[in-house]
């Protein structure tokens, strides 16, 4: 009978740290580039950055809302990752040294 090792939440943030925390990154600098390049008018504020995310008829306060709740879970299921794992392969053990390769 197989058993899981880590917990399905601690595999995610594995995964996300290890693959896919730069590919967001890159995501969220494309997406401000774009805002910066695509707005109707020049930005020169929080406020005309705020208003130039506006997409057709979906408002200004959904798009950040979506982008910030986005990001906000995934930075803290990285750090999840990174500092509360449990396995046998810690990125931070103190016993890291000892690991015969």
């Amino acid at each position: 009978m197989p058993a899981f090792k880590i917990s399905v939440l601690e595999s995610l943030g594995r995964r996300l740290k290890r693959n896919y925390g730069f590919l967001y990154a890159i995501i969220l600098l494309a997406w401000v580039t774009k805002i910066f390049l695509h707005a109707g008018n020049s930005i020169a504020s929080w406020s005309g950055f705020y208003d130039a995310l506006a997409v057709g008829h979906i408002p200004s306060w959904f798009a950040a809302s979506v982008i910030v709740i986005t990001f906000v879970a995934t930075l803290a299921l990285l750090l999840f990752a990174t500092h509360r794992t449990t396995g046998e392969f810690r990125e931070f053990s103190p016993h890291r040294q000892q690991w015969r390769l």
